[in-house]
């Protein structure tokens, strides 16, 4: 949900919806027409029951079993993060890196917090590669 108005800044600068949600607000620099309109629209759901409506005429299972499907990066470093998304998702679904670029973003930062874990070696293994490996089909790492 907190995304959402940065994705329709995007979409109303590329013209492919109403100008005014990608408006920026003058001292915030936030989308902020799009946060409200968002807002309006996500009570409007919420206070007339349609988003579980939707939701259960649209997916066969919980929102949550869908989200166990995903796979998820390691930008925060946090071990009590980190131990939360092997928990929810499994090891199997959690890749070392991240697609933020940002001034945080600090691989030996990442490294350590993967590796003080309390994980086998082989959930570390796949957390640290083979995990991609496989979800970018490129088979085992070589020997």
């Amino acid at each position: 949900m907190l995304a959402g108005p940065r994705v329709y800044l995007a979409m109303a600068t590329d013209g492919l919806i109403f100008r005014w949600m990608g408006a920026l607000h003058p001292r915030y620099r936030t989308p902020h027409l799009a946060l409200i309109a968002q807002a309006v629209w996500s009570s409007i759901l919420v206070w007339t029951g349609t988003y579980g409506t939707i939701v259960s005429r649209n997916i066969s299972r919980p929102p949550s079993a869908h989200l166990k499907t995903f796979y998820y990066d390691t930008v925060n470093f946090s071990q009590g993060a980190l131990k939360l998304a092997i928990d929810f998702a499994g090891a199997e679904h959690i890749l070392a890196g991240s697609d933020y670029p940002h001034k945080i973003g600090s691989i030996p930062s990442m490294l350590d917090a993967i590796r003080a874990l309390q994980i086998t070696d082989d959930e570390r293994a796949a957390i640290l590669g083979g995990n991609a490996r496989r979800v970018l089909g490129l088979g085992a790492e070589p020997t």
